[in-house]
């Protein structure tokens, strides 16, 4: 016999997976379509760019100019070229046969990022688990990313979806427990804008991020708002 401890854990675990269950669902197109299957703007954005940092990552050349661009062009500071992007690197290597899967796995893995930072998002507030499960859906279904995302395929307003949740949530931990490790872990996942390449959206971000938390340490953090 099941305890109650037993089928609240498992209860848990089901609650946990579901996001995973419908990310795999309704965006399972990009890992069993064809994997000569094309994302929009991925051919003409993304793919070449990640061909620049492969040829000279492979040759054992640091990924600083492409000179298959026009007439050369610097990757340094570039948001097309990612170079400092620790999640390019894994996919870049394992799938160099076909770069044009490798996107649609890209997007793939950030869709998984982008549910479970809006899920514990919303497991750190007060928020019923049927309310965190149907949050966590809506966000994964709203307009923008089903058509910004996989229709056109423009991969800063998929990062901007995928780290916000999780730089808001540390934020909210760093305000509500006064530990600034939390704020150098909000730090560190903000940066991760910045090097995978939604440098215009992390402006946006750093500006409300910044009103928030002025606002949010001047009137003092409402401790009935978290879970304690």
């Amino acid at each position: 016999m099941f305890s109650t401890k037993h089928l609240s854990i498992f209860f848990k675990l089901i609650i946990f997976l579901i996001p995973l269950l419908y990310i795999t669902i309704v965006y399972q197109r990009l890992i069993f379509d064809s994997p000569s299957t094309i994302l929009e703007e991925t051919i003409g954005y993304e793919v070449p760019p990640l061909v620049a940092i492969y040829n000279s990552v492979s040759q054992g050349i640091l990924p600083l100019w492409d000179n298959k661009s026009s007439s050369g062009i610097s990757m340094i500071g570039h948001p097309m070229y990612p170079q400092t992007y620790p999640l390019v690197y894994p996919l870049m290597f394992f799938f160099s046969d076909n770069f044009i899967f490798a996107m649609r796995v890209y997007f793939f893995i950030h869709l998984l990022i982008a549910a479970y930072s809006f899920f514990f998002l919303c497991s750190y507030l007060k928020l019923n688990r049927f309310a965190q499960v149907l949050g966590t859906i809506a966000y994964m279904s709203t307009y923008y990313i089903l058509v910004f995302t996989m229709q056109a395929a423009f991969r800063p307003d998929l990062l901007i979806m995928t780290y916000f949740p999780g730089v808001f949530l540390l934020l909210l931990m760093s305000l509500n427990n006064r530990n600034f490790l939390y704020a150098i872990a909000a730090g560190a996942v903000f940066s991760m804008l910045i090097h995978s390449g939604a440098l215009h959206f992390s402006t946006i971000a750093m500006i409300f991020l910044g009103i928030f938390s002025f606002i949010l340490s001047s009137l003092g953090v409402p401790e009935e708002l978290f879970v304690t």
